[in-house]
């Protein structure tokens, strides 16, 4: 056997042997700790990321099971599966720079996270994401979505300065749908409730989406675009985001237009028919806090 051939096999064999090794002994317990300590310190205060089961995946990698991330005991969302794959040499100096793979219920996220003491970066792409997955919606807004959504964004976060973030996320919505949902609009005894029926919001051959740009303290919404069989919207504007994300200002306007099937069990557009263009379309207006909005239509503004 060649010399070259053998020292191939040898270092081969070597670095099997080292991987194998570094698998069996590596402390997994402690990466746990580390990890959820290193997401929760990128999210901020009032979240809580919780690691069901750990184990290694090949090469310089790790198969996590039933993840979540919740603020105030709510669940915003649960991940059942997750791939990691991390850069050692990071690692051991302090900092953390990951690939991930994340499978939801039905939906698949992929990217890259790189976490230092001052900021965290996040490139990631949405593979026919469904909101359904996001139990946020459904547990504090009672509202009852699916979808299938392509994405990507980028994202620069600075957890102890949030109006340091800035970013862009573009959404292709291939399709989405409005169960019938009971929801609340504002907090607590004052929390105005309404039904809503079901709406087939996007999908077809007409496309729907949006695009936000973040910089800085504000959001800017280019283009957000809903053109489904029973309802159209556009809008357009920023929010103004606050330390509080509650506490936030938006000022986006646009207009929406709903088929008259749909129309017919809406009854809150009754209240509102005289500001009905003539192609059929309401103006929008909507500003306020986030937890707190004011919804305009035409020169109505709704009562809650």
């Amino acid at each position: 056997m060649k010399l070259s051939l053998r020292l191939f096999i040898y270092a081969g064999l070597g670095l099997f042997s080292f991987t194998l090794f570094l698998m069996m002994l590596f402390p997994y317990d402690s990466i746990r700790g580390r990890l959820v300590r290193e997401v929760e310190n990128s999210l901020g205060s009032g979240y809580q990321v919780s690691i069901g089961k750990l184990r290694p995946y090949p090469l310089l990698g790790l198969s996590l099971r039933d993840v979540a991330i919740k603020q105030n005991s709510l669940t915003l969302v649960k991940i059942n599966k997750a791939l990691l794959s991390f850069k050692l040499l990071p690692f051991l100096w302090g900092s953390f720079q990951v690939n991930f793979d994340f499978t939801l219920d039905k939906s698949e996220v992929e990217g890259f996270l790189a976490i230092s003491k001052s900021n965290t970066h996040i490139d990631w792409e949405l593979n026919d994401f469904n909101f359904k997955d996001l139990g946020y919606l459904a547990s504090r807004y009672g509202l009852n979505l699916t979808s299938r959504i392509d994405g990507k964004g980028s994202l620069e976060l600075f957890p102890q300065d949030p109006l340091k973030t800035t970013g862009r996320v573009v959404f292709a919505f291939k399709e989405m749908k409005l169960l019938e949902s009971e929801m609340k609009i504002g907090e607590g005894e004052s929390a105005i409730p309404f039904s809503l029926p079901l709406l087939q919001m996007a999908g077809g051959s007409d496309k729907s989406g949006l695009e936000i740009l973040i910089d800085k303290g504000s959001m800017e919404f280019k283009t957000i675009e809903l053109k489904g069989p029973d309802l159209f919207l556009s809008l357009a504007g920023k929010v103004y985001m606050s330390q509080n994300w509650d506490d936030s200002r938006f000022s986006l306007t646009g207009n929406f237009g709903v088929s008259p099937a749909a129309g017919s069990k809406l009854p809150l557009l009754a209240l509102v028919d005289k500001e009905k263009g003539i192609d059929g379309k309401f103006p929008l207006v909507l500003t306020g806090r986030l937890n707190k909005p004011n919804i305009q239509i035409g020169s109505t503004r709704l009562p809650f």
